[in-house]
């Protein structure tokens, strides 16, 4: 899977209001480096915020997501657009 794919299957996701792991994005969707694609989302403008939290074994890890805020945010300002046909969001 390409960058840019790897991109909009993680906006898609947290864009629906659904927090995403690297555990998730990997297993889900085989996106190995989740901070990478991250910090990608980050530098085209789009604020994607973190908990950090513990598994049972007192593990942490982060969680990351979009707000519904944010998600409006970045529509109004062009940043990302929702595809009509497929009714999935995009980094543009």
């Amino acid at each position: 899977m390409k960058a840019t794919t790897q991109l909009n299957v993680l906006l898609n996701h947290m864009a629906r209001g659904k927090p995403i792991t690297r555990l998730n994005a990997l297993f889900e969707y085989h996106i190995q480096n989740i901070t990478a694609r991250v910090r990608e989302l980050r530098a085209s403008g789009i604020d994607v915020q973190y908990h950090m939290k513990k598994d049972a074994n007192g593990h942490k890890y982060a969680q990351y997501y979009i707000t519904a805020g944010e998600r409006e945010e970045c529509l109004k300002h062009g940043k990302i657009f929702k595809n009509t046909h497929t009714a999935k969001y995009e980094v543009v």
